[in-house]
């Protein structure tokens, strides 16, 4: 132990990295026993029984098909669920006027822009299915719709100011327009960036 005689010549860098992946927590799931690893025992049973209803469901359904590949069954929950499918939205805005049915010409082709979609699942909102637009799609050397319209102001910004200001009177009112942004018209002549294949034989 102690100062070396001779200091070493050779110089190296040793350094160690380590990545670790935090999930967004909330404020319940500081009191949560879960996180602690302590739960209900009546849940734990449940689950146990669950999965092995799920498994003896899954053995009993379980075949090999006339291709001789393996063929099973979702093993639902229950047998009163009512999903909604990702055409009921667009047929509810086809009934509240908010979409249009298009045809269309070939002469106007180079006019048209059609917008790209994907239905997007929140189990807890009003709407529980809900189509989402990508506005940033493009094809190679050729400009997204965003890239072509102005950028918009954050209006984000100004909920702080509203919040200050609600408190300078006695009584607020608060309000939830249904669909808002969607109870805005489009002109004419603007619509046909905003088109959409509604299906395989259906455009919007």
């Amino acid at each position: 132990m102690g100062k070396a005689n001779s200091p070493s010549e050779k110089e190296d860098t040793a350094m160690m990295v380590i990545l670790m992946f935090v999930r967004a927590a909330t404020i319940s799931d500081l009191f949560s026993l879960e996180v602690l690893g302590i739960s209900d025992p009546v849940e734990m049973k449940s689950k146990k029984e669950n999965e092995y209803l799920t498994k003896l469901y899954f053995e009993e359904t379980v075949r090999i098909n006339e291709v001789r590949r393996y063929e099973d069954s979702i093993p639902w929950k229950g047998d009163n669920l009512s999903l909604p499918t990702y055409d009921d939205v667009f047929k509810e805005w086809g009934s509240l006027d908010i979409i249009e049915k298009d045809t269309v010409e070939p002469s106007s082709l180079h006019h048209e822009h059609y917008l790209p979609h994907r239905p997007v699942v929140k189990q807890h909102g009003t709407t529980k299915v809900r189509p989402v637009f990508d506005l940033s799609a493009r094809e190679v050397g050729l400009p997204s719709l965003n890239q072509c319209l102005e950028p918009e102001s954050n209006l984000l910004e100004l909920i702080p100011s509203l919040l200050l200001r609600s408190r300078e009177h006695k009584y607020v009112i608060v309000a939830d327009i249904e669909k808002a942004f969607l109870q805005i018209n489009l002109r004419p002549e603007d619509r046909n960036f905003l088109k959409y294949f509604g299906g395989m034989e259906k455009k919007m």
